[in-house]
């Protein structure tokens, strides 16, 4: 909550943003407001936070730039070199996120990129 680049003069003044719109509270789901932001950087500096900094159609733009490649947290899967095209239950060791991050690729491609 307490990063630089979301002190008002940052996400408001530089980067044009509204915390109304992009700053939501973990455990209740509210969105902040300028002035509900800076209480709780006041009174819990270190709270999680939900931060929407890039829209879903600015994010889809990016993964068709030489050079640029999806990643996720999740675990690998094995086999590691697996093709895309190998069947997703005989892949081995692996945590949802993998199948949540392969999706949501392919997803961003079909509905931004090729429409």
């Amino acid at each position: 909550m307490n990063a630089s680049f979301l002190t008002p003069e940052s996400w408001i003044g530089d980067l044009g943003k509204r915390y109304e719109d992009t700053v939501q509270d973990l455990v209740t789901g509210e969105f902040y407001t300028l002035e509900s932001f800076k209480a709780a950087v006041a009174s819990d500096p270190t709270k999680l936070i939900v931060v929407y900094k890039t829209p879903p159609e600015e994010t889809a733009k990016w993964l068709t730039l030489k050079g640029v490649t999806m990643a996720s947290d999740a675990a690998a899967a094995e086999p590691y070199l697996a093709s895309w095209d190998f069947p997703l239950d005989q892949l081995g060791n692996a945590h949802p996120r993998i199948a949540g991050a392969r999706a949501i690729t392919i997803r961003y491609e079909r509905v931004f990129v090729t429409g």
